[in-house]
């Protein structure tokens, strides 16, 4: 950053800047060069930035019980979580009842889908 300030003709655009033009360099700017509160700042921001984002213990919202259920009805065959239209969260529904309903309400309508053959079915796969 205190190269940033002491750059002279920087880009002022990603059109201006060409990775073919530049050079990599190790000049450090002399400290005295920046106001000693600039420097202050700079340190305090990084400080902060680092608490707020170390790693911290997080402490479930659930219970045991709550999230033992949950693992229960995520393992289950006979059931199948699913995500609701317009971000209502998950709906839990018994497998053969889901089955069915995609049949009736969606495969079955000859306007949108058309069934195949295991021959012309084949040659999808």
């Amino acid at each position: 950053l205190r190269c940033f300030f002491c750059a002279y003709g920087t880009p002022n655009s990603d059109m201006e800047y060409d990775k073919r033009f530049h050079i990599t360099s190790k000049f450090k700017p002399d400290e005295r060069t920046f106001p000693k509160p600039l420097t202050a700042r700079l340190r305090n921001f990084g400080i902060r930035l680092r608490q707020l984002f170390r790693n911290r213990k997080s402490h479930p919202n659930l219970s045991r019980a709550h999230r033992q259920t949950l693992e229960y009805l995520r393992t289950q065959k006979e059931f199948i979580i699913a995500n609701c239209d317009k971000n209502l969260g998950p709906a839990i529904i018994e497998r053969d009842r889901y089955i069915r309903f995609a049949i009736k309400d969606h495969l079955s309508d000859t306007t949108t889908y058309e069934r195949l053959s295991k021959e012309e079915a084949d040659l999808y796969l």
